[in-house]
C-alpha cells in the first residue's frame, strides 16, 4: 500500500510538472496581455504581471489614441432630463460649425432612442460601411456631416443579436434595442474606436438623458485616450425647475469626472410670436436658480437661451437643418 501510494504521488508531481512547463510556455508575461489573458487565471504572479502592465498598452487603447488624435475638439451635449432638445442642439450646433467651414462628425450615442439620422435628413435605406480602416460613418446630404448611430446597424429582426456593418442589408426603424449595460459598453466603445473618422475639428456626441452607463463608458475612454483640453461638455435644460435641478446632476457628473463644462444652453427658452415678436413664456421660469439670470447656473455660465420656433418645431430633416 505504501509503494502504492509512493507511485500515486510520484504520478500526480509529473501531472503538476507538464502542466506548469505548459503553462510556463504559454505566459504572455512579456506581451500586453500579461495579467490579464484567461492562462492567467490562478497564477501567483498574476498580481505583479499586473502592477507592471501599467505603462503598456492593449490593441484597443492603441487604437482609441489614434482615432481620438486625429478630432480636435470632443464635445458631450449632456443633460440628466429627457426632452430638453440635446439632439436638436446637436443638430444644430453640428450645421453651424459646418457652416464656418470646419469638419464636424457626430456620434448618437442613444441606442435605445436615435434620432441623429431623421434630423440630419439621412435617408432610412443608408447604412454602415466596412473599409480596412474600420467602419465608415454615414454622410448627410446638406452639409457633408459624418454621422455614426445604432441606427445604421440595426438589420435584422432580432433584438437580441449583435448589429452588423453589412451594406447588404436595410435598417429597420421600427426594431427597438434591448439590451443590457455590459452590452451597451461595448457598442459604445467600439463606436468610438472601431469607427474611422477621419480629421476632424469637432466631434458632437448625442447622450441620452442622465448620468449612466453611456456617459461613463464615454467620459472613461476620453479621459484615457485625450489630453484633458481636448474634450468638454455642453448642459442643455428648459426653464421650469424640475429640469434645472434634474440637469444639475449632470453638472456634478462632469465635475466628479473633471470634464470642463463650457456652458447650459437654456432651451425653448419663451415662444416668439411669428406676428409680433412678442416672447411669451409658456415654461414657467425657475427664477430661484437661474431663470433670469444669464450670469450663471449652478456655478457654470449660461451660453445661449433659444425660444421656441414654430417652423423648427413643425420639421424633422430637410428644412429643419437648412
Amino acid at each position: 500500500l505504501e509503494e502504492k501510494k509512493m507511485e500515486t504521488l510520484e504520478g500526480r508531481k509529473e501531472e503538476k510538472k507538464e502542466a506548469l512547463e505548459e503553462t510556463l510556455e504559454e505566459c504572455p508575461s512579456a506581451t500586453s496581455e500579461a495579467g490579464v489573458a484567461s492562462v492567467c487565471k490562478g497564477c501567483p504572479g498574476r498580481t505583479l504581471c499586473q502592477s507592471q502592465r501599467k505603462g503598456m498598452e492593449t490593441e484597443d487603447e492603441t487604437k482609441f489614441k489614434v482615432r481620438m488624435k486625429a478630432i480636435k475638439n470632443k464635445i458631450l451635449v449632456l443633460s440628466g432630463k429627457g426632452g430638453v432638445g440635446k439632439s436638436t442642439l446637436t443638430v444644430q450646433t453640428a450645421v453651424m460649425l459646418s457652416k464656418k467651414g470646419f469638419t464636424v462628425g457626430i456620434l448618437d450615442l442613444d441606442l435605445c432612442g436615435p434620432s441623429i439620422p431623421k434630423m440630419m435628413n439621412i435617408s432610412p435605406d443608408s447604412v454602415v460601411t466596412q473599409s480596412q480602416y474600420g467602419w465608415v460613418p454615414v454622410k448627410d446630404p446638406l452639409f457633408n456631416i459624418k454621422v455614426m448611430s445604432i441606427q445604421f446597424l440595426l438589420t435584422g429582426p432580432s433584438t437580441d443579436e449583435e448589429p452588423t456593418s453589412s451594406s447588404s442589408k436595410i435598417p429597420t426603424y421600427d426594431r427597438p434595442v434591448i439590451w443590457r449595460g455590459p452590452r451597451k459598453t461595448s457598442m459604445i466603445l467600439r463606436f468610438l474606436k472601431d469607427t474611422f473618422w477621419g480629421r476632424l475639428d469637432y466631434l458632437l456626441i448625442d447622450t441620452p438623458p442622465g448620468t449612466s452607463d453611456e456617459h461613463i463608458s464615454v467620459v472613461s475612454a476620453l479621459t484615457q485616450t485625450s489630453a484633458v483640453t481636448d474634450y468638454s461638455a455642453l448642459l442643455v435644460t428648459t426653464p421650469q425647475h424640475l429640469s434645472r435641478v434634474t440637469v444639475s446632476k449632470s453638472i456634478e457628473f462632469c465635475k466628479k469626472f473633471g470634464l470642463k463644462v463650457r456652458g447650459v444652453v437654456v432651451n425653448m427658452a419663451g415662444f416668439v410670436c411669428p406676428c409680433c415678436n412678442e416672447v411669451s413664456w409658456i415654461l414657467p421660469r425657475d427664477e430661484k436658480k437661474g431663470g433670469k439670470d444669464e450670469e450663471g447656473f449652478y456655478g457654470v455660465k449660461i451660453v445661449g437661451q433659444l425660444p421656441m420656433d414654430e417652423r423648427l418645431m413643425g420639421e424633422c430633416g430637410g428644412e429643419m437643418v437648412r
